[in-house]
């Protein structure tokens, strides 16, 4: 076989056998976070003030259509997706909010940690930064009138450790993961029922 047409051949295999894109890899690192648990620290700023509330909660992810999420006080936050709406209670307002799964899914930024290749290119541009062990993916979505202006998973040692969400108008969320659980679940946790007394709004059509 002439010299520079195995060259040529030699590359193209590896590009698409040996070598993941950043894309690929990034949801390769994300895949044992389709079925999890953990607690974590959420920091929250303004982009107009330096005072940064801190809170504590915990999180839980059971594919695509289960979500556990609790924070505590003083922002008391609890969101169930039960696998058919999400329910959003609001403890200090003792108020319900019910969305379609569907329809949350798609606008929800949570949906990096389970979308697939296709769903996340769609939407993002995927970069990654290497930072000596760590890596640092910062996804830009791709539509201009986006609320988020840019997504950042950073993972050390294949674990993510923190995820960050930039919006548009220079407020973020930053979530430090400080734990990680990849054993069966129960799901129980993701079934809500809503308190007494409290106000339940529902979509309006």
């Amino acid at each position: 076989m002439n010299v520079k047409v195995w060259v040529v051949f030699a590359g193209l295999f590896f590009v698409e056998n040996g070598f993941a894109s950043t894309l690929e890899k990034f949801v390769n690192l994300l895949q044992p976070y389709r079925s999890f648990s953990g607690e974590f620290v959420q920091i929250m700023e303004q982009s107009n003030n330096s005072r940064k509330r801190v809170i504590n909660g915990r999180i839980a992810i059971s594919g695509r259509t289960h979500l556990f999420w609790e924070t505590d006080k003083p922002f008391q936050q609890k969101i169930i997706a039960d696998g058919e709406y999400i329910w959003v209670y609001d403890e200090d307002l003792m108020q319900v909010q019910v969305r379609s799964l569907e329809e949350s899914f798609v606008s929800s930024p949570f949906k990096i940690l389970v979308g697939t290749p296709d769903e996340i290119s769609k939407d993002f541009s995927v970069i990654e930064k290497k930072m000596n062990l760590k890596n640092l993916f910062i996804l830009e979505p791709k539509s201009s009138d986006q609320l988020t202006l840019r997504i950042e998973c950073l993972f050390d040692r294949e674990i993510l450790r923190e995820l960050t969400i930039i919006s548009a108008l220079g407020s973020s969320i930053r979530l430090i993961m400080q734990s990680h659980s990849f054993t069966s679940l129960d799901m129980e946790i993701f079934k809500f029922e809503p308190p007494p007394d409290v106000d339940i709004v529902y979509p309006q059509d």
